[in-house]
């Protein structure tokens, strides 16, 4: 993917409604398998006193570009503007 449509896509993921989107599937996952989901792709973590849990770069974009690469690396092919015409499930992938 390049830089420029990576970025392309921060945009359009963190405005608007496409935060509460990610929101949504992020929270589908207990705390510890996502801190450890994203300690495995590279991201460091800090802890405050609160018990509560940030980036350490304190950059949310980083969690996008994550995300994005993940998507890259299991060729799932991001369309924006397209019209859906069908899902089909096979197996346990949808198409």
């Amino acid at each position: 993917m390049m830089e420029t449509k990576k970025t392309f896509m921060v945009n359009m993921v963190i405005n608007g409604d496409k935060d509460k989107f990610i929101k949504r599937l992020i929270r589908r996952f207990d705390n510890k398998s996502l801190m450890s989901f994203f300690t495995d792709a590279g991201l460091e973590l800090t802890f405050k006193e609160d018990g509560r849990v940030f980036l350490k770069s304190l950059i949310s974009n980083d969690v996008v570009f994550v995300l994005l690469n993940k998507l890259e690396n299991n060729k799932v092919d991001i369309k924006c503007n397209e019209r859906v015409e069908a899902v089909r499930k096979i197996e346990d992938n949808f198409y």
